[in-house]
Formats: C-alpha cells, sequence, structure tokens
C-alpha cells in the first residue's frame, strides 16, 4: 500500500520540528504536559492543511502560538516541578544551565515579549517573527528590546539574590 502524498515528508518535518515547538511552547511559559498538548495539536493542524502550506514551519509556529495563547492559565506562578519538566525539553542540548536559566527568565516575560524572544532564540530573523506574530517588524524589535531590557534586570537580580545567599551561608 502507497503511503499518502507528503506523508513521508510531514514525518521528516515532525521528527525535525518536534523539539524546537516544544522548547518553543516552554519559553512562551506552558508547562511541559500543555507544551505537549498545544504542540500535538499544531502539528495536527499542519498535517490537516499539509499539501496546502507553503511554509509549515512558519505555519506551525503560528499555530502554536496562537493555541498557547488561547489556552486557560492552568497555575499563576509556575512550580519548580514545572521549572524542572519544562527544562527536560532543553536538557538533552548543550549549554543545558544557561538554558535552563533563560526558560526560567522567559516565564517573567508578559507574553508578547515572551512570544518574539522565544522565536529570535530558536533562530528566526525580526520580519520571519513579524508574519508569523502577524506585527510589525518594528514591533518586533521594540518587543525584543524591552524582552532583553527585562532578561538583563531578572540576570542582575539572580546575581545578586545568589551573592546574598553565599553571603549568608558562610
Amino acid at each position: 500500500m502507497a503511503e499518502p502524498e507528503g506523508r513521508g515528508e510531514f514525518g521528516a518535518f515532525y521528527a525535525c520540528q518536534l523539539p524546537r515547538m516544544l522548547r518553543y511552547c516552554a519559553m512562551l511559559g506552558l508547562s511541559l504536559h500543555a507544551a505537549q498538548d498545544v504542540t500535538q495539536e499544531a502539528f495536527v493542524q499542519v498535517l490537516r492543511r499539509w499539501t496546502a502550506i507553503s511554509d509549515p514551519a512558519a505555519y506551525l509556529r503560528t499555530t502554536a502560538y496562537h493555541l498557547a495563547i488561547k489556552r486557560p492559565v492552568e497555575e499563576p506562578v509556575p512550580t519548580s516541578a514545572d521549572s524542572h519538566q519544562a527544562s527536560q525539553v532543553v536538557s538533552a542540548l548543550p549549554g543545558f544551565e544557561e538554558r535552563h536559566a533563560i526558560l526560567r527568565a522567559c516565564r517573567e516575560l508578559p507574553s508578547q515579549q515572551q512570544a518574539v524572544f522565544a522565536l529570535h532564540y530558536d533562530g528566526y530573523r525580526d520580519k520571519e517573527i513579524a508574519e508569523i506574530l502577524g506585527m510589525k517588524p518594528i514591533t518586533v524589535r521594540s518587543h525584543l528590546r524591552h524582552a532583553r531590557e527585562n532578561l538583563r534586570a531578572w540576570w542582575d537580580r539572580e546575581a545578586s539574590d545568589s551573592l546574598r545567599r553565599e553571603g549568608a551561608a558562610r
């Protein structure tokens, strides 16, 4: 029995994009379980339109973003267990400690900044991010600048808290 047209290509696309999508959804602030649900639903929607989509990766991320923002908030503040589970998404990658810190910091960004930074972190350019999120490139750059400022402030707070804890331990 022959495989339906394009399904083999979709399998390769799925295998390539799955880890990136889980990481993207985790950086949007979703728990591991929610990231898995949103990712799977986004892939289902892509598969349904596979032959009609000109840029499947962009369509996948746009779909995942819209599913994520429509999803009810599970918990107002992620627990350490959620952070640990979400970090499993990126734990096999080089530089895990740095990625885990970035993941924790991204959860504190406003949703638009999270979305822009997550795509930027994943290697997308401003114009591509603008197309995926349906905003102007200048708006993308503004969100990215604010995200960097907020992440820098978060990093400074973390560093000073760490120094305070070390001083108290002595």
